[in-house]
């Protein structure tokens, strides 16, 4: 449902209606927080108006999903629209040629509790969270 409140976003932009457009785009990140158009747009409309945390909010969005591999935000973009079917398959495969991305992890991780193999759900985060202390305790 975040695509087509992002679409009615689009739309009422292009016509000219900028308040109605934020509304929408604000939907639409609501619903769909991976939808990276209706963050930029969102991020424009509140630097011109002068709402900083607001920007800064938007900006932090757009910075973590930017940092994403393409088939990560795909994945998690049709995930919050209620899709399964394949994206399981795909997020695995991601996973295989990138053993120790936490990100990726939860995904699929999300994916194994909604499909109902929680013990694999649960396995995957507990992984990412070693993986994750692991990391901080390197740095």
């Amino acid at each position: 449902m975040g695509r087509a409140y992002q679409e009615l976003g689009h739309l009422n932009r292009d016509m000219g209606d900028e308040e109605k457009a934020v509304v929408h785009y604000r939907q639409a990140c609501e619903l769909n927080p991976a939808l990276l158009a209706a963050w930029n747009s969102l991020y424009e409309y509140f630097v011109k108006n002068n709402n900083k945390p607001a920007a800064d909010h938007a900006l932090e969005q757009i910075n973590k999903l930017q940092s994403l591999p393409g088939v990560l935000l795909y994945v998690d973009q049709i995930l919050n629209e209620g899709g399964l079917a394949w994206r399981g398959p795909k997020c695995r495969s991601f996973l295989k040629k990138n053993p120790t991305h936490t990100y990726a992890m939860s995904l699929l991780a999300e994916i194994a509790n909604r499909l109902g193999y929680f013990d694999d759900a649960e396995f995957l985060l507990e992984k990412a969270v070693s993986l994750n202390q692991m990391m901080a305790t390197l740095e």
